[in-house]
């Protein structure tokens, strides 16, 4: 008998008066009893931890979560739209796909697939840490290292991952003869060079996910679709995605991964006893930036402190070639820079990317930057015929001339880009100056990366700020009130 195991997450949140728990459990069997008590251990110490009655915790499953954020955060509101959920594993299940009921205004679940079927989650992860980065961080990096390999061991490589996981239909099929999907990895692809297996892994990644996706449309109707959960963080899978012939509206929400569980317990409460919930209107869900002019005390004397009068000044120090750090407003919410905890930069310079990397970022040598591009005039780079809509960073696009416009923005290898589409309504501060650049220099984008040295978070504090600020080569420190340069 195969001993049960649990491997949970907590995510909680306050909702009026109900504690919101979110939490995945992997069980080898299908134990409910098991799962009960677990549940019921942990309905025990949160009551005990912050002191609140046992019978305000409520449950909710792990992709139904990312479900309701998928849907509920974003515009898209049609009858019938598909809502896909894929990651490694949360609750016994590693993938979902469900439709918005609009007249009973519910998310209803239509399948579900159970981990030991659907291994892309587990088989992407693992092959990240075979490429000797880490698994469950660096995902991203393989994603990024793919499309610099383009020959035939690319073809060779994806047969290897077809021979392991395949969608037959709206069905998932797992080859059982694999005990040890690491061990399987090593063996299989020890004769394969880094970029092959990238380029491979990825290569086979878009397959499955677009055929997927293509199968259950025409199963269960339907041109309107919303993917969240982990693997809806591969922007480059959603870039083909977004290209299925009978999509016209596809919307991926910022931080699809587990970060988003407990906005989705939320968004679950409120279907279920108040009806329909409201999207959010943009991603600064942090805390505001909060500092007055005590904080300058301590700063070198090679620091020079001005009032902020307009974005007027932070277009000529971007004309001047400064590289300019942001630390506006409400922080993002998610693992994206949208703006206002962020590194701007002239997209037109190409050496703008080594001065950030060598000065600032020190990324690897294959991962790009991205840009803000206006959404009035993002048919000026992007090809983006349906206008999907990308806020938040989270779907890839091929350019139009992208090399020769913002060659400091585009990926070196295939010129695609990660773009923040840019609505002046999300935010105006950083639409102003965006636009200011266009109307000098007729490109309506922005170089864009996140605000923080490698392998730290993205800063959040005045105190973060001018801790990397001090740490780094930014020229100059951007904030509510007030501009600080370097001299």
């Amino acid at each position: 008998m195969q001993s049960s195991f649990v491997d949970f997450r907590i995510s909680i949140t306050c909702l009026g008066t109900d504690l919101l728990y979110q939490g995945h459990f992997s069980l080898k069997s299908n134990s409910s009893s098991f799962k009960e008590k677990t549940q019921n251990f942990f309905r025990k110490a949160i009551s005990n931890h912050i002191n609140v009655a046992e019978d305000i915790i409520k449950f909710f499953d792990h992709h139904s979560c990312h479900a309701s954020y998928g849907f509920y955060s974003g515009p898209i509101r049609d009858d019938g739209t598909l809502i896909f959920t894929a990651d490694s594993y949360g609750d016994g299940l590693s993938g979902t796909i469900s439709r918005y009921n609009e007249k009973e205004k519910k998310i209803e679940r239509l399948k579900k697939y159970p981990v030991e079927n659907f291994q892309l989650g587990r088989i992407y992860r693992l092959t990240t840490l075979l490429l000797r980065m880490l698994p469950g961080e660096h995902e991203y990096k393989t994603m990024g290292l793919a499309p610099y390999y383009n020959g035939p061991q690319k073809n060779e490589v994806k047969k290897i991952f077809e021979e392991m996981q395949v969608v037959d239909g709206t069905d998932f099929k797992f080859n059982k003869k694999i005990k040890n999907i690491y061990d399987h990895l090593e063996e299989n692809l020890e004769q394969f060079r880094f970029d092959h297996i990238a380029a491979g892994l990825q290569a086979f990644t878009e397959d499955l996910l677009v055929d997927w996706i293509s199968n259950s449309l025409n199963e269960f109707s339907g041109n309107s679709v919303v993917f969240s959960g982990g693997i809806s963080m591969n922007i480059k899978a959603n870039h083909k995605i977004s290209q299925i012939s009978n999509i016209s509206k596809f919307f991926v929400s910022g931080g699809g991964a587990d970060l988003s569980l407990a906005i989705g317990a939320c968004y679950n409460e409120i279907e279920n006893t108040q009806g329909m919930p409201l999207p959010l209107n943009n991603m600064y869900l942090g805390p505001p930036i909060i500092y007055n002019e005590s904080n300058f005390e301590n700063l070198p004397q090679k620091y020079k402190i001005y009032e902020f009068k307009n974005t007027d000044e932070i277009l000529q120090r971007i004309f001047d070639g400064k590289i300019i750090a942001t630390c506006l407003d409400r922080a993002e919410f998610g693992p994206r820079a949208l703006g206002n905890r962020s590194i701007l930069a002239d997209p037109r310079k190409r050496e703008n990317v080594e001065k950030i990397n060598r000065k600032i970022k020190n990324r690897d040598f294959w991962m790009p930057f991205a840009p803000i591009i206006l959404e009035e005039y993002q048919d000026e780079i992007l090809v983006n015929p349906k206008k999907i809509e990308c806020p938040y960073m989270t779907i890839g696009f091929d350019t139009i001339d992208g090399n020769e416009k913002i060659p400091a923005a585009v990926h070196r290898a295939d010129y695609t880009v990660r773009p923040l589409i840019l609505n002046q309504h999300h935010n105006s501060k950083i639409w102003e100056l965006t636009n200011k650049f266009y109307k000098k220099t007729g490109i309506p984008a922005l170089l864009n990366t996140s605000f923080n040295l490698h392998g730290e978070p993205i800063v959040n504090s005045i105190h973060d700020a001018l801790s990397v600020f001090e740490r780094s080569d930014l020229d100059t420190l951007w904030l509510d009130n007030h501009i600080i340069d370097k001299i």
